[in-house]
This record gives structure tokens, C-alpha cells and sequence, in this order.
């Protein structure tokens, strides 16, 4: 053990300083020399193992973190190597993923988007909007929405739209069959239908 005691490196006032006689906080650490990257203070385990360190350049390294509680980064987090996380992940601004190989983002399971899971990616690619559990490679479920379930355009120039009641309608926002086309229409091959109505 070391115990300091009526040492000039321990202030009155209940300040450590090593390498310094002024220390201005509980524990100060001054390098000798300018900053060369040396550990200024290092955590080993019995195997003689580095578990965590500070240099006089301010960078910190450490081979495991845990975070019981809140956490905040003034500046730039790097994640490096494969991490487990037992918690909720919150990342407020702009965040960057870059890798070596062509990927950029990978999940290996199920991911789910927005408050409630209004988008999920499962593990076999399939994307479900408003769905947890899409059945096809692209599933929408319109249940309970006032809009359309899908459209193409804005609201006041829609090309193409699909109503939350399986209506499909192009170039009107209000199909009133089925199947609705507003403007003229073009076949390279025969139409066959029941029968034919002509509105004018």
C-alpha cells in the first residue's frame, strides 16, 4: 500500500498531486515532459492485463465499458469491434457508420423504426410498413390510417395511388372502382372484362 502522509504533495485542503506540488483538484497528475503519449494512469488485473488507461494527451482506452445510467459525448464516439448492448441506444443528431467492405449498416436480426415498430426489417430482408410481420418482401398495412396506404406524388399531384381500401387509382386521388384511370388509356393487346360501361 501507499500511504501519503505529511507529504508536500498533499495539500491542507485534502489535494493528491503527483508529479506536481500545486495540485487543483482531489487528484492531479502531471507529466514530466511534453505531451509524448506515456500512460499517465493505468488499472491492471492480476494477469498483468491493461484494463483501462489515460495518457498526457488526454486519450483514454479501456477494454470493456459499462454504463449503469445516463451518459453523454460532447464529441465524437468510436465503436469499434462487436458490442453488446442490454439497453436502450439513443443517438441525437447526425451518426456515421463506416466499414471496410461495402456495408455500411448491418443488422443481424429484426429491426424496428419509430415509436411503436411503424417500420420493421426482419432478418430474411422483408420490410413491413405499419407491420411487425410483413409476409411479402414489401408489406403495407393501412389498418387504421385516413391517408392512402400507398401513393406516388404529392397530395396535389398524385400519379398513382393505392387507397387503405385496396383501391388502385392513376392519376386521380379518388378511385371509385377498383380500378381507376382518369385521363385516356392505352392497349398494345386485347381488354377482356364482364362487360364495358361508357361514361361519354
Amino acid at each position: 500500500p501507499l500511504i501519503l502522509q505529511g507529504d508536500p504533495a498533499l495539500a491542507s485542503n485534502g489535494r493528491v498531486g503527483i508529479g506536481t506540488s500545486t495540485p487543483y483538484s482531489k487528484l492531479s497528475l502531471w507529466a514530466t515532459v511534453a505531451a509524448t503519449g506515456a500512460r499517465l494512469f493505468e488499472l491492471t488485473n492480476a494477469a498483468s492485463t491493461t484494463l483501462f488507461y489515460v495518457t498526457d494527451q488526454g486519450t483514454a482506452s479501456t477494454t470493456a465499458l459499462t454504463v449503469s445510467n445516463n451518459a453523454t459525448v460532447g464529441g465524437t464516439l468510436g465503436v469499434t469491434g462487436a458490442t453488446t448492448l442490454s439497453s436502450t441506444l439513443n443517438v441525437i443528431g447526425l451518426t456515421t457508420m463506416v466499414q471496410a467492405s461495402s456495408t455500411r449498416f448491418s443488422i443481424h436480426d429484426t429491426a424496428y423504426f419509430g415509436g411503436t415498430a411503424t417500420t420493421t426489417i426482419n432478418s430474411s430482408g422483408a420490410i413491413g410498413v405499419a407491420s411487425t410481420t410483413p409476409w411479402g418482401i414489401l408489406s403495407v398495412n393501412p389498418n387504421g390510417i385516413s391517408g392512402p396506404a400507398f401513393s406516388n406524388g404529392s397530395s396535389t399531384a398524385t400519379n398513382f395511388i393505392v387507397t387503405n381500401g385496396g383501391r388502385v387509382g392513376v392519376g386521380t386521388t379518388s378511385p371509385n372502382w377498383l380500378f381507376s384511370v382518369a385521363g385516356a388509356g392505352s392497349f398494345d393487346d386485347y381488354v377482356r372484362a364482364s362487360y364495358f360501361i361508357a361514361t361519354s
